[in-house]
């Protein structure tokens, strides 16, 4: 696994500049992606490492076997996109984190503080993918990491850091719990069609937008490869324009 060279020093390593580095028992969780970083083609952040990213040290680790997690979710979410796009956008991804050190139950505002410090470590990760990069923040804690938004005014739109395109959705890990399952003939579990306005209704129709930017950012690499300024043709869209139709 690549991770941004900002997170592989002693400064990052040590960090205890808030509550959650202080007292922690493992360090903090960096970044990563199959890919070099002047690879990758898709920048994901979601809140804080949770169980699977602590063993394995990575961020958003999709959970082994039958279990399901929010990189699980996440990475089944881009093999779709990347049926679409002929390309799989999993191995150019950068996965990573808003906060990256456990919570350990607090919240709230007592997250404030981890956001604000680990902000400047997210940035740094930023800086070394290439520009216009498309950003999907998964998760109030993402979104108010990075733009300092609330999630449900704000999703269903393209917001902009810079040059980068962003999208912003819930965490993965709410699609699972907001999900019917129902029992096929042959005894599996198979998800239920999402009710419209639910939470993995919304989630899909984000994802949708965010494979349109994929897409837009792809052939402009393809048309102008170094070129230091993405032309996004859906960067304008309206919601009911760049969804094209329900799930």
């Amino acid at each position: 696994m690549n991770t941004a060279q900002t997170l592989e020093g002693l400064a990052f390593h040590n960090c205890n500049r808030c509550p959650l580095g202080k007292d922690r028992k493992h360090p903090p969780i960096p970044g990563c992606s199959p890919c070099p970083m002047g690879e990758v083609r898709l920048v994901v952040v979601s809140a804080y490492p949770a169980t699977e990213e602590v063993k394995s040290g990575q961020s958003l680790f999709p959970s082994p076997g039958k279990s399901v997690n929010a990189g699980k979710i996440l990475q089944e979410s881009l093999h779709g996109i990347s049926k679409e796009l002929g390309i799989d956008m999993y191995k150019l991804t950068y996965r990573t984190n808003a906060m990256k050190c456990p919570t350990r139950g607090r919240s709230g505002d007592k997250l404030t503080q981890p956001r604000e410090v680990c902000k400047g470590w997210l940035l740094a990760e930023i800086s070394e993918v290439p520009p216009g990069v498309p950003i999907l923040l998964a998760g109030s804690d993402a979104a108010r990491s990075l733009l300092d938004l609330p999630l449900y005014d704000n999703r269903g739109v393209v917001h902009y850091y810079g040059n980068h395109p962003v999208v912003i959705t819930v965490n993965p890990i709410e699609v699972e719990r907001g999900t019917r399952f129902t029992y096929s003939p042959t005894g599996n579990t198979v998800a239920s069609p999402p009710i419209v306005g639910s939470i993995p209704w919304l989630y899909m129709r984000d994802m949708k937008i965010l494979g349109n930017l994929i897409s837009d950012s792809l052939s402009w690499t393809q048309r102008s490869e170094g070129a230091q300024q993405l032309s996004l043709q859906s960067a304008t869209r309206e919601y009911g324009e760049s969804i094209g139709g329900l799930p």
